[in-house]
């Protein structure tokens, strides 16, 4: 839903489902291979496309943080993000807790 909203072609978004749907995985540990299971959720990690697609879907969190307070940062880097925030006051530390439960119920939603 999201790639629709940048307007990306519905041929590239057909293929994306493709590359993440229907997945199947194993483990094998000193020879021994496990039955497969289906994977249910997750980008294959260690692809470009994999990177990308996070970046994508977490854009907007730098804009959630600023809007709830603009003191506190959020860094995104690869498949990594961070929340940052001087600390000097009582309030300061409330300010960014208020960030952190705001992207915890983002990330639940």
């Amino acid at each position: 839903m999201k790639l629709k909203t940048y307007n990306i072609n519905t041929d590239l978004i057909a293929w994306i489902t493709d590359f993440l749907c229907n997945r199947k995985q194993c483990v094998v540990l000193i020879g021994e291979q496990s039955s497969w299971f289906k994977v249910l959720s997750g980008i294959p990690q260690g692809t470009i496309l994999g990177l990308l697609l996070f970046l994508v879907y977490i854009n907007k969190l730098p804009e959630l943080s600023a809007a709830e307070d603009p003191g506190s940062e959020i860094y995104l880097y690869a498949d990594d993000s961070k929340i940052y925030k001087v600390i000097r006051t009582r309030s300061d530390q409330q300010k960014l807790q208020s960030v952190l439960y705001l992207v915890k119920s983002w990330s639940d939603n």
